[in-house]
């Protein structure tokens, strides 16, 4: 829509064009918003995108797989467009703007305690979160869940319909931007599952970098370009299909056994990955400032 906009407006040739596609906005539309393929305003939208790409001195994407989708529309088009993958940086600077482990957060006998962060909806595939959240309540006694989202209405819908409407082990609530990484900390795993689709391989997930931040160990889907890093160095569990006993064994290892040293684990990978001034640095090198 950013584009159109510049389009309508005929912007003087002499201004430098930069298309940012954070995620593929129109197959997200055909993906979760009943956008179809081949429709009027679908035609629309591809036309301008492919004016957007032939015309831009760069483009940014998020991942390798969203800059190889990009890349092969801009070949149809005989054009020479770079494309880049830029970082979405979250952290801020080092270790002294993260949050600060708390010693009741750490103890060993503390029961299992799970969150997720975000929109709720279709995309990220609700039924089975909840699917996902039952197993872990019965493999570990007395955990909890919290849900961070300002679709309450949607949660509570979704919640009836999973038999969970009463249980005292889940709450629903919102975290301010500001406060979130604050409100982050004790739990020990948070969720970041996604419907595999072509837009959502081009995303770089925000969560996991909240995650992270707070020393929150993550369980979900292989989206982005580094979920497979994060599980290399024990930060993410990449959940395949249904829960299994795997799953609870890594839970066990990697996120209880020494809730001290997963933290510590998971802020360097949240300075090391999510780092605002890194991303700031690609911007620079790529638009150069």
């Amino acid at each position: 829509m950013g584009a159109l906009v510049v389009k309508i407006s005929r912007v003087p040739s002499v201004h430098r064009l930069v298309y940012d596609s954070d995620g593929l906005p129109i197959d997200e539309r055909v993906d979760f918003s009943n956008l179809r393929q081949g429709s009027p305003l679908h035609r629309l939208l591809v036309s301008v995108e492919n004016w957007a790409l032939t015309i831009s001195s760069n483009v940014l994407a998020r991942s390798e797989f969203g800059k190889r989708v990009l890349v092969n529309r801009i070949e149809e088009l005989a054009a020479r467009t770079p494309v880049h993958v830029i970082s979405n940086g979250r952290i801020r600077r080092d270790r002294d703007c993260l949050p600060t482990m708390r010693a009741q957060d750490v103890v060993p006998s503390k029961p299992l305690s799970i969150c997720y962060v975000g929109s709720w909806g279709a995309p990220y595939d609700p039924v089975r979160i909840l699917d996902l959240v039952k197993y872990l309540r019965s493999s570990f006694a007395g955990a909890t869940f919290h849900i961070f989202t300002g679709d309450s209405s949607r949660v509570t819908a979704d919640l009836a319909t999973a038999g969970l409407a009463e249980v005292d082990w889940i709450s629903v609530g919102w975290s301010e931007v500001g406060e979130l990484s604050e409100s982050l900390l004790g739990f020990d795993i948070g969720l970041a599952l996604r419907k595999r689709t072509v837009s959502t391989r081009a995303t770089s997930p925000m969560k996991l970098a909240s995650y992270l931040a707070s020393g929150v160990a993550i369980v979900g889907d292989q989206i982005g370009d580094q979920s497979t890093y994060l599980a290399t160095n024990d930060a993410m569990f990449l959940l395949e299909g249904n829960p299994t006993q795997e799953l609870s064994a890594w839970i066990d290892e990697f996120a209880l056994s020494d809730r001290a040293t997963r933290f510590e684990r998971c802020q360097k990978l949240a300075i090391e990955k999510f780092s605002m001034t890194e991303s700031v640095a690609q911007h620079e090198n790529v638009l150069k400032l």
